[in-house]
């Protein structure tokens, strides 16, 4: 891979970082909040125990979590399928313009043609 790139994954896994480290302190710190609210209505309105209201916090961080892992993937293979495309067809248009396409290291994509 090429330095730009690490430089772009680890300006990315940063930025996951902390927003899960936001999202998790958002779900430790924002549920239990709400939890008081209850009776008021609020998200957790239609939840009877905090054990519950609990629940749904935690599935909020797996969400915060999962989420950002899953783009990020996405991103990636992306990537990858992009700059192997790139890489082929570069190669294709070399070897069909090359004169020397009898002999070197594009002799076996040569036979190809």
């Amino acid at each position: 891979m090429q330095p730009v790139m690490f430089k772009v994954f680890g300006y990315l896994f940063g930025v996951w970082l902390n927003a899960a480290g936001v999202g998790a302190l958002a779900t430790l710190v924002y549920y239990p909040v709400l939890y008081t609210w209850v009776t008021q209505g609020s998200v957790c309105s239609s939840v009877q125990t905090y054990r519950q209201c609990a629940g749904l916090a935690w599935l909020q961080f797996a969400i915060w979590l999962l989420l950002p892992i899953a783009i990020l993937l996405t991103i990636a293979l992306i990537w990858s399928l992009v700059k192997t495309f790139k890489k082929t067809c570069h190669l294709h248009r070399r070897t069909v313009r090359s004169p020397h396409c009898a002999g070197g290291h594009l002799a076996d994509h040569c036979r190809w043609q």
